[in-house]
């Protein structure tokens, strides 16, 4: 059976992953509401031997592996890899694909100034107070920090690790919540 071979990733960090799926849409869709940050598809490519595809693909990248599907590259890369398979690229739906969205209301808000525009608008939620944007920095940087450190690290030490990651993510918003209820009152 025929199927698709995706290159999605996030041009912000580097990230890119490259797997398969028989329907695409719904594989990108359920991958983007598990990140924390902002991908998009690269390309999307159909072969018949979609398996065996997607394995050889990630033999020939290989060295530029990061953990599992996920791979580091640089733009020129990304460039290079979309050209290589260009002849199996379709005009897919799933090429408009976007896991945030402040990708659909950003169009909405005139900004003057685009950084501001980005730092305000994060995670598909307004953020309305500069320490609502701080907030939202500091996790942004904090997650990006873990999944970097994370390289290597046995798989069981990850879980634990996440775990405390995401109690401290936790505790710092409950933080954030109070001292914000605080200022209100």
């Amino acid at each position: 059976m025929a199927g698709y071979v995706y290159f999605i990733g996030s041009h912000t960090f580097g990230w890119y992953k490259i797997g398969k799926a028989v329907k695409p849409t719904v594989r990108l869709s359920d991958i983007g509401i598990l990140l924390p940050f902002r991908i998009q598809a690269i390309a999307i490519w159909q072969f018949a031997n979609y398996s065996m595809m997607e394995q050889e693909i990630h033999r020939k990248y290989a060295g530029h592996r990061i953990n599992g599907e996920w791979f580091g590259f640089d733009d020129d890369m990304v460039k290079q890899i979309k050209l290589e398979f260009s002849y199996a690229a379709i005009p897919h739906p799933s090429m408009e694909f976007s896991n945030k969205i402040c990708d659909r209301i950003a169009s909405r808000i005139p900004a003057h100034d685009p950084e501001l525009l980005r730092e305000t608008i994060w995670r598909g939620k307004l953020y309305r107070t500069q320490e609502e944007v701080d907030v939202a920095k500091w996790e942004r940087d904090k997650w990006s920090e873990f999944v970097k450190n994370m390289k290597g690290v046995p798989k069981e030490k990850r879980k634990e690790l996440g775990k405390q990651f995401r109690a401290e993510m936790q505790a710092k918003k409950r933080e954030f919540k109070k001292l914000l209820a605080s200022e209100d009152s």
